[in-house]
């Protein structure tokens, strides 16, 4: 399963240069990270929805983890490892939940906008040109 960057914009672990820093580079950072997102929600169709979410929620747990150990080390040098694994679950499992429910939900509501709009799609394309009885159809 593809994991992407959508909510890690703009990138924190590392500083941003020169064309990054202007408006059309982070719209563009943003373009491309969430491209592999909505590609993986196109081809899977129906279920879609639920892959991103998957794949957000991935993402938002492994950043939450690894920034939760990293803190713990500087705040807490005297804890095991044990400890600090502990502790940094539960504060990525807190982290990874809302992610999930918005690429969910922005999910299902753009498969809800294509399930509304394709009978119109298809009733369009099968009716017959009309035509003025002067110009050929």
């Amino acid at each position: 399963m593809l994991v992407t960057r959508m909510f890690n914009w703009p990138l924190f672990h590392r500083p941003m240069v020169g064309y990054q820093q202007t408006i059309p580079g982070q719209i563009s950072g943003l373009i491309g990270a969430s491209l592999p997102s909505a590609f993986t929600g196109i081809v899977l169709g129906p279920i879609g929805p639920f892959a991103v979410a998957a794949q957000q929620m991935a993402l938002s747990w492994g950043l939450a983890y690894d920034a939760a150990i990293a803190k713990s080390h500087d705040t807490h040098p005297e804890w095991t490892d044990e400890e600090r694994r502990a502790v940094a679950g539960q504060a990525a499992d807190a982290a990874s939940k809302l992610p999930g429910i918005v690429a969910l939900g922005l999910g299902l509501v753009v498969l809800a906008i294509a399930w509304l709009t394709w009978p119109r799609l298809k009733r369009s394309k099968t009716e017959e040109p009309k035509t003025d009885g002067l110009s050929l159809p």
